[in-house]
């Protein structure tokens, strides 16, 4: 993988996109997941490495083995994100198989690793599946879940189109609205007497405890002495029996 970058770049030697993918390829054959991974994103665009012919059908085969099986986490990850992005994309949800809809729905509900920029073509591959155009019911959970995370995406761009969808929808939510000055008072006054109410009990159960530590030491004080003296009557009791 080091020597594929240094020829795919010039990282120390002269430009060499022929050498560069013949790299990968030993990287690939030696078995390194990162290695195959990188390959199938080329085979699907070979942006950057012209001397890569696109085939689409071998990406996705490598794709879906390391999306579903892979030593190498990173290696998985990415899969998984490559291949769902593409099939969403480029395909209808019912042109899928059920295995590879299995892949997508888990990666789609993981969540974690999805690209802001595949939330809008995901929400989309998952609305076909549905008959019904009431985008308010239950079954586009998933698809409005989505957009809505696109709708609060830091890409303007994916924000603006996630936000259409929503709208030509009907279904985007209503911006909320800002508490007035006379609401946020009322909160004021209901945090202090929450926390008026709670310093009020602490100060009983202190006052409590430090009645109870007084009575301990007071009944100690006279416990010792008459324990002692019990010791000492006892000492003398057995001398003088001797």
């Amino acid at each position: 993988m080091i020597l594929y970058d240094c020829y795919k770049n010039g990282y120390g030697v002269s430009v060499d996109l022929a050498k560069a993918l013949e790299r990968l390829e030993l990287a690939v054959s030696q078995g390194l997941e990162m290695a195959e991974w990188y390959l199938a994103s080329l085979l699907l665009d070979n942006t950057g490495m012209p001397v890569v012919t696109q085939d689409p059908d071998r990406a996705l085969a490598i794709l879906r083995r390391l999306a579903r099986k892979s030593d190498d986490v990173s290696a998985m990850s990415l899969a998984r994100n490559t291949f769902s992005s593409y099939v969403a994309q480029h395909f209808s949800i019912h042109d899928v198989s059920s295995s590879d809809l299995e892949l997508i729905t888990w990666h789609t509900n993981d969540r974690r690793n999805i690209r802001s920029t595949d939330l809008l073509p995901l929400a989309r591959f998952f609305a076909a599946g549905e008959s019904s155009k009431d985008y308010a019911c239950s079954r586009y959970r998933l698809p409005r879940e989505l957009l809505i995370a696109g709708s609060q995406s830091g890409n303007t761009q994916v924000r603006e189109a996630c936000d259409a969808q929503l709208e030509a929808w009907g279904v985007k939510p209503s911006p909320e609205v800002a508490p007035t000055t006379a609401q946020k008072a009322v909160e004021t006054v209901k945090m202090a007497g929450i926390f008026g109410g709670i310093s009020i009990v602490l100060i009983f159960w202190s006052a409590v405890g430090l009645f109870l530590m007084s009575v301990a030491a007071a009944i100690n004080a006279f416990t010792i002495p008459i324990m002692l003296g019990a010791l000492i009557v006892a000492f003398i009791v057995s001398r003088l029996r001797r």
